[in-house]
């Protein structure tokens, strides 16, 4: 979800003897968001949840898959812009925070099928797919 611009054109660095590419989003230094620490309430809550509907509580992610998911999750924010981080974040943020990683995983796709769908508004057809056929 980097910005249109910064997808579809990259810096060639020349160094004697060895050529790199470096994308221009990746020479701006990024604000790495803030999340609050897990609430101590979430991984009791799910346990009771599983125990009182008589299943496993394997049947849901691990706290440890919980716990490294939400850690993580501030450096893959950092590669969307701050602007585009709304609603469908949000959310995508409160089902990693219980666990439900494939609803993280819609909540991001149909962020990026909406910005997408802006990019042809905007530039139209033709431009976007040009672009998508030079990656």
């Amino acid at each position: 979800m980097r910005g249109y611009w910064a997808e579809c054109r990259y810096i060639a660095l020349a160094v004697p003897g060895i050529q790199t590419k470096e994308y221009m989003s990746d020479l701006l230094k990024k604000e790495e968001p803030v999340l609050p620490s897990l609430p101590t309430t979430i991984l009791p809550a799910i346990a009771e949840l599983t125990a009182s509907l008589g299943i496993p509580r394997e049947v849901l992610a691990s706290a440890e898959e919980i716990e490294y998911a939400w850690r993580d999750l501030p450096r893959e924010l950092r590669e969307i812009p701050p602007e585009l981080r709304g609603e469908l974040m949000a959310r995508m943020c409160v089902a990693v925070s219980t666990g439900l990683f494939d609803g993280a995983m819609n909540y991001a796709w149909n962020a990026a099928v909406l910005q997408l769908r802006q990019k042809i508004r905007n530039f139209g057809l033709p431009v976007v797919a040009r672009t998508a056929q030079n990656r």
